[in-house]
């Protein structure tokens, strides 16, 4: 079971990118789709999704077209809980918690690894797809409805570490009531680097969410392998959680 088993994950991310279009190869493509259907059998057609990397200190999204392929499939289970993507050079696995759900069914990371891990096993005996590792990925989404917690966004503090300062003017003093923040951060230890998204919204049932999303990109090393550098960036997120939120929050979700 998760530590804070009540934390109100959304979302959590595991994928790997390649460096050439290497699920292409042997009609594997099209032969995992359909053994997927099984499992997965609400599926959609998209555009593939470019790829993200780091230049300096800037955010890039390039698409290579002949390595990506021209579309992206994304396999819903039957229970739409469990999502597989899958492109040319992309294979992720996702686990979703809707709005309209409960906190608490988050079955934990391990049982997010073991279908990664399934799926690239699949992958591997049959293309030897580890040379081919451009980067892996690994993100969490947490949905929080604050209105549980505190009143106005100006006492944000009493949720995660942080503090929103009011807009003061000779007319008054004026706290926030929405805010959108989106920082990218280099993470050596990770060969790679994090961006942090932090806002709110308003859901579709009319409740007021800050959403949170951490997301970790890195490459592997000769000292580093696939599920070393996952352990790592598992390792990173948690500890990384644990500091963003309160303590009498998290204390509540456990």
């Amino acid at each position: 079971m998760p530590k804070y088993s009540n934390a109100p994950v959304s979302e959590v991310i595991l994928g790997v990118t390649f460096n050439s279009e290497v699920l292409k190869k042997d009609n594997f493509f099209l032969t995992i789709i359909n053994q997927l259907k099984s499992d997965y059998p609400d599926y959609t057609v998209h555009n593939a999704l470019p790829n993200e990397e780091l230049s300096g200190n800037l955010r890039n999204l390039k698409n290579i077209a002949q390595h990506s392929g021209p579309i992206l499939y994304r396999l819903k289970s039957k229970e739409l809980d469990w999502l597989v993507q899958v492109q040319w050079n992309k294979l992720y696995v996702n686990w979703i918690r809707t709005d309209l759900e409960k906190v608490g069914k988050y079955p934990g990371f391990e049982a997010l690894l073991s279908r990664f891990r399934d799926l690239y096993n699949k992958a591997d005996s049959t293309l030897d797809i580890s040379k081919e590792v451009n980067y892996l990925e690994l993100t969490y989404h947490d949905r929080i409805e604050w209105q549980q917690y505190i009143n106005d966004l100006g006492d944000i503090h009493n949720i995660i570490n942080m503090n929103l300062a009011p807009l003061d003017s000779a007319f008054g003093s004026y706290k926030p009531i929405n805010f959108i923040t989106f920082k990218t951060y280099k993470i050596p230890e990770l060969n790679g680097f994090a961006t942090f998204n932090l806002n709110t919204e308003t859901n579709k049932q009319g409740k007021q969410i800050i959403k949170t999303e951490l997301s970790l990109k890195g490459k592997l090393s000769n000292e580093v392998d696939l599920y070393k550098w996952i352990k790592d960036a598992r390792s990173f997120q948690s500890s990384f959680f644990e500091k963003l939120i309160n303590p009498e929050i998290l204390e509540k979700w456990k």
